[in-house]
C-alpha cells in the first residue's frame, strides 16, 4: 500500500522537474550565451536602445536568446557563430565580454564603434575564429600573444586604433590569414622576419604607424601578397632584390620611410602590378630599364629621393599608366620622346630635376593628360605647337626653365586649361589671349618673361600675374610699372602683410603671387638638384622675427618627430612646437598627395589661400607659412585642449567640458559656419566639418580647423567637386551630386552638434532618422531627448536644459535627408542666440519627436518647447 501511494509522488514530481526545464529552456535565461552578452551590455557606458532592444529575453514561438538578438548568428545547435555590431556607437570595453561562452564563434565584427580599454587575452581562447574584425574603435595597448592561438583565423582587422607595442611573433604563425590590418595605430618595433610563415597571406597593411628596422627579405616569399602598404612609417635600408618574388603583387606603398639604396631590377618581374609607390624616402641609383615591364602598372611614384639618370626608354612600355611623378629627383637628359606612347597617361610630373633641351613635338601625342608639370628643370626652346593637341590638358606648368620665343595661339582654344603658369622664363611677342578667356583661368601667371602684356589686362588679371614684362602703354601715354623688369639674376625680397582682402579670389592670387615671387631666391641657371632643394622656400610669421624662425620650429619638433605629433589629418600632420620666445604654436605639417592629381603644394596653397584674411574669434588664427621644397607648413595658434573629438574620447577631459561649455561650443562653431558661408565674399565652404576639425584653447573656445578641403563659392561658377570630408559627417546627397554646396557644412554641423551633447558619434541615430518611412513616421523618435545626454556628466540645471534641447531641435534639422530642408547657418545662429518662452514641459518627458518639427521659416512662437522643473 505505502509502495503504491509513493509512485504517483514520484511521477507528479517528475512531471514537475520536466515542466521547470521546459520553462528553463525556452526562456534561456540561464544560457551562458546568453548570459554574457547581457553582462557585457549591462557593463557598457553607451549603446543604442533600439539596437539592442531585443537582447532581453526569447519571444513566443522565436528561437531561443541569444539567437533570435540583433547581430547575433547561430548554427543548427544553438551555439553562436557570428557577432556583427558594426556601426552603433558602443562605448564600452571588451574586458566584460566572456568569450568562453562561445566556443563556436567564426566571425566577430565591432568595428567602427567606440570600444576602447585593451584586447582581453582571452580572445585566444575562440579556436574556430576565421574573422576578427575590430577598426574603428579606440582600444588600447598592445596585442596579446595569445592571438597566436587563433589557429583558424583568416581576416585580422585592427586598424583606426590606439594599439601600441609591437607586432608579436605569435601572430606569424597563424597560417591561414589572408588579410592582415593593423594600419592607423601606433604600432613600434620591427616587422618580424617570421612573418615570411603567413604563406596564404593576400593583403598587409600596416601604414602609419611608427615601424622602424629594414623590410625583411623573407617577405619576397609571399607568393600571394597582391597588396602591402608600408607607408609613413620609418623603416630603413633598401629593398630586397628578393622582392622580385612577390609574383601576385598588385600593390606596392612604400613611401614617407627612409629608404635608400637602389630600386632592385627584380622588382621588373613583378607583371601583376597595378600601383607602385616609392616616394619620400632616400632611393639613390638610376630607373632600372626593367620597370618598363611592369605592363599592367597605372600608377609609377617615385617623387622625392635622389635617383639620377636619364629616364630609360623602357618606361615607354607602361601603355596602361595614368600618373607618373618622378618630381624631385637628380634626374637628367632631356624630354623623354618616347612618352607619347603613353596614352593613357592622364599625370606627369617632372619637376624639380635637371632635365634640358626642347620640350619635342612628340608631347602632343599625349593626348589623355590632364596635368603637366615641368617646373624648376633646364628646358629650353620654345613650346612645340602640337601643345594643342592635349585637348583634356586642366593645369600646365613650365615655370622657372629657359623657355623662349612666343607663345603659341593653340593655348587660347585649350577649353579645360584653367591653371597656367610660365613665369621666370624668356617668353616674347604677345599674349595669345582673350580678356574673357583669361578671365576663366583659376590661377594664370606669365611673371618675369619678355612678353607685352596689352594695357587692358590690367585689373584683368593681377599685377602680380604679369609683373617683369612689358605693358603696353595706355591710350593716355602712362606705362605700367610692370615695364620696369629685373635682372634674371637680381633678387627679389617681399614683406608679407596680413590684409583683409577685399575678396577671396583676390585672396588666392595674391597668396599664389607671393608664393611664386619669394622662389626666386635664385637664378634658375643655378638651379640643380640640390640647390632646388635648398632655396625654394617661402617663409613668413607675422609679429614675428622670421630670420631663423624656420630653424626655430625644425629644433622645436626635433624635425617633425613623431613625439610632437598631436593629430593626424587627412592632409596633414599636426605638432606643438615651443619657439624660444616661449610662445607655443600648432604647427601643421602637409603630406604630399598620394596621386598625381595636383602638384606638391597644391594642397598647402589651397588651405593657404582660404584661411589668409579669414578673422573670427571661433576660427583658429594663422600665425604664418613655410613652403618648402621637401617641407610644407603652416603655423597657427596653439589650441591647449585638442580637438572635439579626443576631448569626448576621454573621460576627464569629457567631463571637464560641461554642459554650459557643450552648449557655446556648438554656438560657436555654428557662428563661424555663419561667418564663411555668409560674411566672406565669395562665401567659404570648410567641407570637412568633423569633431577632429573643431579645437578647444585652454578656456574650452571652440575654434573651426584644417581648411585643407575648403572651397570658394563664386556666382555662376561650377562647384563640381572630388570627394572631401570625414566620414560620417559627409552629407548623403554628395555621394550622388558630387557638387558642393553650403548644406554640405550645415549637415557636418548637426552631426556635430549631435556628438557635443551624446559624447560619441550618433552615426546610429542619424541613420535611424534618414529611414523614417514618413514625414509622420515614429522610427525611433519616441526616445527621451535625456536618454541621449552623455552619461558621464550630472543631469542639466533647468536653464541649461533649455538650451540643450535647442541644440538638439536645430541639429535634428541640419541632418536632414533633403539639403533644401536644412537650415542655413545663419538661420542655425538666430535660433541657437534666441530665447523662448513657451508653454512649459517636463524635461525628461521630452522625446525627439517633439524637436523634429523645426523649419527654418517658421516663428519663434511655433519652433521649440520650453522646459518647466
Amino acid at each position: 500500500m505505502g509502495g503504491s501511494r509513493v509512485r504517483p509522488l514520484r511521477f507528479f514530481l517528475l512531471l514537475l522537474v520536466l515542466h521547470q526545464c521546459r520553462d528553463h529552456c525556452s526562456s534561456g535565461s540561464t544560457t551562458p550565451a546568453a548570459e554574457a552578452f547581457i553582462r557585457w551590455k549591462n557593463s557598457l557606458e553607451w549603446y543604442p536602445l533600439d539596437a539592442l532592444s531585443s537582447w532581453n529575453g526569447a519571444a513566443a514561438g522565436a528561437p531561443p536568446p541569444p539567437c533570435n538578438w540583433t547581430g547575433i548568428t547561430c548554427d543548427a545547435t544553438a551555439g553562436v557563430v557570428g557577432i556583427d555590431l558594426q556601426h552603433l556607437g558602443l562605448r564600452g570595453t571588451l574586458e566584460n565580454l566572456n568569450f568562453s561562452s562561445f566556443p563556436s564563434l567564426i566571425s566577430l565584427s565591432l568595428s567602427n564603434n567606440s570600444l576602447s580599454g585593451g584586447l582581453p587575452p582571452s580572445l585566444g581562447n575562440l579556436s574556430k575564429l576565421t574573422h576578427l574584425t575590430l577598426d574603428g574603435n579606440r582600444i588600447s595597448g598592445p596585442i596579446p600573444p595569445e592571438i597566436g592561438s587563433l589557429g583558424e583565423l583568416q581576416v585580422l582587422d585592427l586598424s583606426e586604433n590606439n594599439i601600441t607595442g609591437g607586432i608579436p611573433p605569435s601572430l606569424c604563425s597563424l597560417k591561414k590569414l589572408r588579410e592582415v590590418s593593423l594600419d592607423m595605430n601606433h604600432i613600434s618595433g620591427g616587422i618580424p622576419t617570421e612573418i615570411a610563415n603567413l604563406t596564404m597571406l593576400e593583403r598587409l597593411a600596416l601604414f602609419n604607424n611608427s615601424l622602424t628596422g629594414r623590410i625583411p627579405p623573407s617577405m619576397g616569399s609571399l607568393k600571394r601578397l597582391q597588396y602591402l602598404d608600408i607607408r609613413w612609417n620609418r623603416v630603413s635600408g633598401p629593398i630586397s632584390p628578393l622582392f622580385g618574388g612577390l609574383e601576385s603583387l598588385q600593390r606596392l606603398y612604400l613611401r614617407g620611410n627612409q629608404i635608400s639604396g637602389i630600386i632592385p631590377p627584380e622588382i621588373g618581374k613583378l607583371r601583376n602590378l597595378r600601383v607602385m609607390t616609392l616616394s619620400n624616402n632616400s632611393l639613390t641609383g638610376e630607373i632600372p630599364p626593367s620597370l618598363g615591364g611592369l605592363v599592367n602598372l597605372e600608377r609609377l611614384q617615385l617623387h622625392g629621393n635622389q635617383i639620377s639618370g636619364a629616364i630609360p626608354v623602357e618606361i615607354g612600355n607602361l601603355r596602361s599608366l595614368r600618373v607618373l611623378r618622378l618630381s624631385r629627383n637628380n634626374l637628367s637628359g632631356v624630354f623623354p620622346p618616347f612618352l607619347d606612347n603613353l596614352t593613357s597617361l592622364e599625370h606627369l610630373l617632372l619637376y624639380g630635376n635637371k632635365l634640358s633641351g626642347p620640350l619635342p613635338p612628340q608631347i602632343g601625342g599625349l593626348q589623355n593628360l590632364v596635368e603637366l608639370d615641368l617646373r624648376w628643370n633646364r628646358f629650353s626652346g620654345s613650346i612645340p605647337l602640337t601643345i594643342g593637341t592635349m585637348t583634356k590638358l586642366g593645369s600646365l606648368d613650365l615655370s622657372w626653365n629657359n623657355l623662349s620665343g612666343s607663345l603659341p595661339k593653340q593655348l587660347q582654344d585649350l577649353t579645360y586649361l584653367t591653371s597656367l603658369n610660365l613665369s621666370h622664363n624668356n617668353f616674347s611677342g604677345q599674349l595669345p589671349f582673350s580678356i574673357p578667356r583669361l578671365q576663366s583661368f583659376a590661377l594664370i601667371d606669365f611673371s618675369h618673361n619678355d612678353l607685352v602684356v596689352p594695357a587692358s589686362y590690367e585689373g584683368v588679371i593681377p599685377h602680380e600675374s604679369f609683373v617683369g614684362n612689358r605693358v603696353e602703354a595706355s591710350s593716355n601715354g602712362s606705362n605700367s610699372s610692370a615695364s620696369q623688369k629685373p635682372s634674371r639674376k637680381g633678387r627679389v625680397k617681399v614683406v608679407i602683410s596680413v590684409v583683409v582682402p577685399v575678396s577671396a579670389l583676390l585672396i588666392i592670387l595674391f597668396a599664389s603671387a607671393k608664393i611664386r615671387r619669394l622662389r626666386k631666391e635664385q637664378t634658375a641657371e643655378d638651379m640643380d638638384g640640390r640647390e632646388v632643394q635648398k632655396n625654394k622656400n617661402l617663409f613668413s610669421v607675422w609679429n614675428y622675427d622670421g630670420g631663423n624662425v624656420f630653424e626655430d620650429i625644425i629644433q622645436a619638433t626635433e624635425n617633425f618627430d613623431d613625439r610632437y605629433c598631436v593629430g593626424v589629418g587627412g592632409n596633414g600632420s599636426v605638432y606643438e612646437a615651443e619657439l624660444p620666445t616661449g610662445q607655443v604654436v600648432a604647427v601643421k605639417k602637409f603630406h604630399q598627395p598620394e596621386d598625381g592629381e595636383a602638384a606638391y603644394d597644391a594642397t598647402f596653397r589651397k588651405e593657404l589661400c582660404a584661411v589668409t584674411g579669414i578673422r573670427h574669434r571661433n576660427i583658429v588664427k594663422l600665425h604664418g607659412f613655410c613652403f618648402h621644397a621637401r617641407c610644407a607648413f603652416l603655423v597657427y595658434e596653439n589650441m591647449e585642449k585638442g580637438s572635439l573629438a579626443s576631448v569626448l574620447s576621454n573621460d576627464e577631459s569629457a567631463m571637464e567640458l560641461d554642459w554650459v561649455s557643450r552648449v557655446n561650443a556648438v554656438r560657436g562653431v555654428a557662428d563661424a559656419l555663419c561667418y564663411l558661408h555668409h560674411d566672406c565674399t565669395p562665401a567659404v565652404v570648410h567641407r570637412d566639418i568633423s569633431s577632429s576639425n573643431i579645437l578647444f584653447d585652454s578656456e574650452f573656445r571652440a575654434c573651426v580647423s584644417d581648411f585643407g578641403a575648403a572651397k570658394l563659392l563664386r556666382v555662376g561658377s561650377s562647384n563640381w567637386t572630388g570627394v572631401a570630408g570625414t566620414r560620417g559627417y559627409i552629407a548623403p546627397e554628395f555621394a550622388y551630386t558630387m557638387k558642393v554646396t553650403d548644406k554640405c557644412d550645415v549637415y557636418g554641423f548637426g552631426v556635430v552638434a549631435l556628438e557635443t551633447i551624446m559624447g560619441t558619434h550618433p552615426g546610429d541615430l542619424v541613420s535611424s532618422l534618414s529611414l523614417r518611412p514618413s514625414s509622420t513616421g515614429r522610427s525611433g523618435l519616441d526616445i527621451l531627448v535625456k536618454h541621449l545626454l552623455d552619461p558621464r556628466l550630472p543631469d542639466p540645471v533647468l536653464e541649461v536644459s533649455r538650451e540643450i534641447c535647442s541644440v538638439v531641435m536645430v541639429a535634428l534639422a541640419c541632418v536632414r535627408a533633403d539639403p533644401n530642408a536644412r537650415p542655413t547657418m545663419q538661420q542655425v545662429t538666430q535660433e541657437l542666440s534666441s530665447h523662448r518662452q513657451q508653454p512649459f514641459e517636463p524635461f525628461d518627458a521630452i522625446t525627439l519627436h517633439q524637436l523634429m518639427d523645426f523649419r527654418p521659416d517658421m516663428s519663434r512662437s511655433e519652433a521649440s518647447i520650453s522646459i518647466k522643473g
